[in-house]
């Protein structure tokens, strides 16, 4: 049998380096082999090939997964993360923690965003809105109730901010 150099090997029966194969994850003939690009992936042999449409891959890869912000085990069926949950990548997807909220293609937890009624930077650093405020946006913009109001801990509307005892709104309540 043939001695190939380093990540290549050779079939039964080679005579010569040149008949050594790359390995899988690095392309290149006669046994010459250089690892397989980002981006790309290298089953063996000479082919480099590019992966699909929302796919990637790291360099030295023999296959490609779903890029950050898509879901599957199949690189060329990858689809869009749904609302409410994160999708880092190589097919995986996660919920969205606790009182956050997610648009499409979410790639990481921080890009969770705290729901109404919640305050904070996002992913897992939300907490309820305090008493006398409101938060009525994804995101938790804090809103003051309105003066001689108060609100309950978490809420989301200043229809939620109510008189304090001894004041009533112009409608009469």
């Amino acid at each position: 049998p043939v001695e190939c150099p380093e990540k290549s090997l050779s079939s039964a029966g080679a005579s010569t380096v040149g008949q050594c194969e790359c390995v899988p994850g690095y392309t290149g003939t006669g046994g010459m082999c250089s690892i397989c690009p980002a981006g790309s992936y290298c089953a063996g042999g000479k082919s480099v090939l590019h992966c699909p449409d929302k796919s990637t891959s790291d360099e030295g890869a023999s296959k490609c997964a779903c890029a950050p912000g898509y879901r599957g085990s199949d690189p060329y069926a990858c689809t869009a993360c749904p609302s409410d949950e994160y999708c880092p990548g190589d097919g995986q997807e996660a919920p969205c923690p606790a009182n956050t909220h997610s648009t499409t293609n979410a790639k990481s937890g921080r890009e969770c965003a705290c729901a109404k009624g919640f305050t904070g930077s996002g992913g897992t650093d939300c907490s309820a809105c305090a008493a006398g405020t409101y938060c009525p946006e994804v995101g938790g913009e804090v809103r003051s109730c309105p003066a001689n109001s108060m609100s309950d801990l978490g809420s989301s509307a200043a229809a939620q901010c109510a008189c304090k005892s001894g004041f009533y709104d112009r409608r009469g309540y």
